[in-house]
């Protein structure tokens, strides 16, 4: 068997694996960690294996051919290939340029040339393993150039599939390996970023369980990740739905979870101390107590040092909120309040002041005329179109049609009863007609 990438990643556990299911003979191809060397020789040898450390990349075609016809020259032959080398630095599409990604995915293929494939001397029947990444099989934010580049390795996957080879294709999670193993080292930090939302690393004896599992099934492309669905589905979902997981049932369960109100969880006590509580106040007071509950939640999803460092004027992506964050301070506001908020309600209300505007619109709407629904809207609204450039065409197509709202809704009636626009309708311009079509269909 051999084995691209280093023994401080994947390769090496994969190693052992091996020699551990039989193989005899163990080549790690790729730049290699000399203190590690020793060590894993020595597991093998117990397991009645033999290694070969080649310190040169996949795409070295002479080092290669060097290390296949030594081997050859023993009597051996490689009949299985695994890719697990990584290359590139992670960041998201936004930022690369398209010659940056070029790189990028070169680099990624150039870890699982086909020209490796060919030194070797593998036939129909050899067995070639790519290791991806499951940024690749359902996307990733941060993570965009690493799963543009893995993608490459799915569709090589597939094609070698096509052709009749035994090519088999994984998106690994995280795997949970000392100091991010062999994955590139920009990726580390995000390690307990990952458990937050629900992908645990992977512990390696499950996963080479399920590689196991894989080859003896013969699937050609999946994905082996530990998911905590109750807390990735919802996070999924949360900017905008989708059918990926569908006949995932647990995924599902969990997406509709979220939009109700757990049992046991709602602070029936505390709600209904905090209702009562708005009740003695006047409409100043509730606002400004629902505004201080909204900071002081915002404050502890942030960590920041005191409600008051919340700006209430400021929307929560520019205060530090992430997907994550976004599904706690709604966590936190549903146990305050007893409301079922919606796992989107800080894209809804993207400031504190709007955010406190929808609670006080939800918790006392009767003793607050001015604490209509709409309310909320609009300064969801203003805040979207704060964010807005002038020059952005949906922002000149929302003012024209908050112009005629305004229009349509403020005009008042002459004495006798007609319309005062009407009145003057006969003696208006063609302009002046225009104009007012404008205004009342907001084009």
């Amino acid at each position: 068997m051999l084995i691209t990438g280093d023994t401080t990643g994947p390769a090496a556990h994969i190693a052992r694996w091996a020699a551990d299911n039989g193989a005899k003979r163990v080549i790690l191809l790729g730049h290699q960690d000399g203190d590690g060397n020793a060590a894993l020789k020595a597991e093998l040898d117990a397991l009645g294996a033999e290694l070969t450390i080649a310190d040169c990349a996949p795409g070295d075609r002479a080092g290669v051919v060097r290390t296949v016809e030594r081997l050859a020259s023993e009597g051996g032959r490689i009949g299985t290939v695994v890719h697990t080398a990584t290359s590139g630095a992670l960041a998201p599409l936004t930022e690369l340029t398209p010659e940056r990604l070029a790189d990028e995915i070169s680099a990624q293929l150039a870890c699982s040339e086909a020209d490796l494939e060919a030194a070797c001397g593998l036939g129909p029947e050899d067995t070639v393993i790519y290791c991806s990444t499951v940024a690749t099989a359902w996307g990733s934010k941060d993570h965009g150039s690493y799963a543009a580049a893995t993608a490459h390795l799915d569709a090589l996957a597939q094609r070698r599939r096509a052709e009749g080879r035994a090519t088999v294709s994984i998106a690994w999670g995280l795997w949970d390996l000392p100091d991010g193993g062999d994955t590139p080292q920009p990726l580390a930090p995000h390690t307990e970023r990952s458990r937050r939302q629900g992908l645990s690393p992977l512990d390696p004896r499950w996963a080479l369980n399920a590689l196991r599992q894989a080859l003896d099934h013969d699937d050609p492309q999946l994905t082996i990740a530990d998911v905590a669905w109750e807390r990735f589905a919802p996070l999924f979902t949360l900017a905008r739905t989708s059918r990926l997981f569908d006949t995932v049932p647990e995924a599902r369960h969990a997406i509709e979870a979220a939009q109700e109100p757990a049992e046991g969880d709602t602070g029936a006590d505390g709600a209904a101390a905090l209702r009562e509580e708005l009740a003695a106040l006047d409409e100043d007071g509730r606002t400004g107590r629902l505004l201080a509950l909204v900071r002081g939640h915002v404050a502890a999803v942030l960590h920041y040092p005191a409600p008051e460092a919340v700006d209430p004027g400021r929307p929560f992506k520019e205060l530090g909120f992430d997907s994550i964050a976004a599904v706690e301070l709604r966590n936190r506001l549903r146990a305050a309040t007893g409301l079922s908020l919606p796992t989107t309600v800080v894209f809804d209300y993207p400031t504190p002041e709007a955010l406190a505007g929808c609670l006080l619109a939800q918790l006392a709407p009767e003793e607050s005329a001015t604490a209509h629904p709409g309310l909320g809207h609009l300064d969801a609204l203003e805040a979207a179109l704060a964010g807005m450039a002038a020059e952005d065409p949906r922002r000149t197509g929302l003012v024209k049609r908050l112009q005629g709202l305004l229009w349509k809704y403020t005009a008042t009636d002459d004495e006798e009863g007609e319309p005062a626009d009407e009145q003057d309708l006969a003696a208006a311009t063609a302009d002046e007609v225009f104009a007012l079509i404008d205004r009342e269909l907001g084009t």
